[in-house]
């Protein structure tokens, strides 16, 4: 029991000598000097165990390391750090609990790393197409390059950039400067082949009138080449060079850009050229069933615009009656047939590519198809009311394709014409005709500029009655007296 209480009071004697030297400032003492490449941290009193680390520069975040100081290694370096920079530092023991006591900073007397010298920094090599150094400094700060500068995932000490279009087949010197280092900055210069060059970056330009030509920004201190082929949508196994691509049709062209035997491929580009045609059109002829047109087309885009086969062009023209369109006509004329006469209508002519709308119709003012043939009578109804009288009406039901309604009516004796008549209704009557006599009726509609199809019938008057009646009766009245007469005559030759 005597010896329990020796150990335990042994063990929290020390626990307790150990807990006052950890939180005696005197057992965190250190000393800081700059190294190549960063700076050294030597602890001159101290007790073995894990060490935190903490240094600071004006510009960036902190540096936090951990390290084990004991009998054998007292000293810690930090590398990678900026150069001709000052850094404030602290140290601190950790605890098992992971808490951190016996801080000691010395943040009055930063320590300043030293300049770079020749050799510091090297040509590295990370990522492809780019320029890459590596050093033990960290010289992200230090890059004088107007480009984005990319740390190499796999390697800490290596800075690229990518080079810019015009840099490919030249020497690029690139700077490495700090405003603390006073002297002339580290310069190094590389060669930037033509494998460097990124064919995403030549951005070919689309073109916008044809025959089409694709214009790019090459490097100029490399003599290349460039050949584009285009594809039509769907159509992969149909490539064609600019010269040869259609107007209304969406290609996709990529460029090779050849150096010997090196080839780079450039950026796809897709487009159509939409050319800005202008028409024209006019009326050249006008029938009573037609309307011809005629018309030209230009546009500033496309030379010679009539000369892609797939260009045509549809023609219609619309009343309020009716439409008709003529698709697939000539390439510089039209007649649109099958028209009303004597009827207004607007007409139009719109052009089209492979079958596909590609343009605004272009419309021409209105216009009257002349008059036409009126449609013949339907029906004729002729009567004879009197012996000497011809009456006639008819029916009819047809268009008369023309300004007015007007029906003709004449009388013909033989090749004499005994009476003509023009009336609005088809209603005639003919008086004081010839007795017994045959005539010949004709009967047609007129609409003011053209006479239709006639209809004619023969048609004969009664004999004269009245005048016979007439006669009859002085025939009877002076048959008594000539029979008194004749036998007065008879008595006297008795005699």
């Amino acid at each position: 029991m005597a010896g329990v209480c020796v150990l335990g009071f042994l063990l929290l004697c020390s626990g307790i000598i150990a807990l006052e030297d950890s939180q005696n400032p005197t057992y965190c003492s250190y000393t800081v000097s700059a190294i190549q490449f960063g700076i050294r941290i030597d602890m001159t009193s101290f007790i073995r165990g894990n060490y935190d680390v903490t240094i600071t520069d004006e510009s960036g975040p902190p540096t936090e390391e951990t390290f084990l100081a004991s009998n054998q290694n007292s000293s810690h370096d930090i590398k990678h750090l900026k150069p001709c920079t000052e850094y404030q530092h602290a140290v601190a023991l950790i605890h098992k609990d992971g808490s951190k006591t016996c801080i000691h900073s010395r943040n009055e007397t930063a320590e300043r790393t030293t300049g770079t010298k020749s050799g510091d920094v090297e040509e590295g090599s990370c990522i492809p197409g780019y320029v890459c150094y590596r050093s033990d400094w960290d010289i992200s700060s230090l890059l004088s390059v107007s480009h984005q500068v990319k740390e190499c995932q796999n390697d800490s000490t290596q800075f690229c950039f990518k080079p810019a279009v015009n840099d490919i087949c030249t020497n690029v010197t690139t700077n490495f400067t700090s405003e603390n280092c006073t002297g002339s900055p580290l310069k190094l210069t590389k060669e930037v082949p033509f494998d460097f060059l990124d064919g995403n970056d030549i951005k070919p330009k689309v073109p916008t009138k044809l025959p089409a030509t694709i214009e790019e920004e090459l490097p100029p201190n490399c003599d290349l080449t460039v050949k584009y082929i285009c594809q039509e949508n769907g159509k992969p196994n149909e490539p064609k060079s600019p010269p040869e691509l259609e107007p209304f049709t969406e290609y996709s062209c990529t460029g090779q850009i050849n150096k010997g035997y090196a080839t780079k491929n450039t950026s796809t580009i897709t487009f159509s050229v939409d050319c800005d045609l202008h028409l024209t059109v006019k009326v050249t002829e006008v029938t009573d069933t037609s309307i011809q047109l005629s018309w030209t087309t230009d546009s500033q885009r496309c030379k010679n615009v009539l000369q892609y086969p797939k260009l045509g062009f549809d023609c219609s023209c619309v009343s309020r009656y009716d439409s008709s369109t003529l698709k697939y006509p000539g390439r510089t004329s039209c007649n649109v047939g099958g028209l009303r006469p004597f009827t207004e209508y607007t007409c139009q002519v719109r052009p089209f590519y492979g079958g596909r709308d590609i343009h605004q119709p272009t419309s021409v003012g209105k216009q009257k198809t002349k008059a036409g043939k009126p449609e013949d009578i339907s029906s004729m109804v002729v009567t004879v009311p009197e012996n000497n009288v011809i009456k006639v009406s008819c029916k009819h039901h047809g268009d008369f394709k023309g300004p007015d309604r007007i029906f003709k009516a004449s009388l013909k004796n033989g090749a004499t014409v005994v009476k003509t008549f023009e009336k609005k209704d088809c209603k005639f009557e003919f008086r004081d005709l010839s007795y017994s006599t045959t005539y010949g009726l004709q009967v047609s509609p007129y609409n003011g500029e053209l006479t239709g199809n006639s209809k004619i019938k023969d048609v004969d008057t009664f004999y004269n009655d009245k005048a016979l009646i007439g006669f009859l009766i002085s025939l009877i009245t002076l048959l008594p007296v000539a029979l008194v007469l004749v036998v007065i005559l008879k008595c006297r030759m008795s005699r």
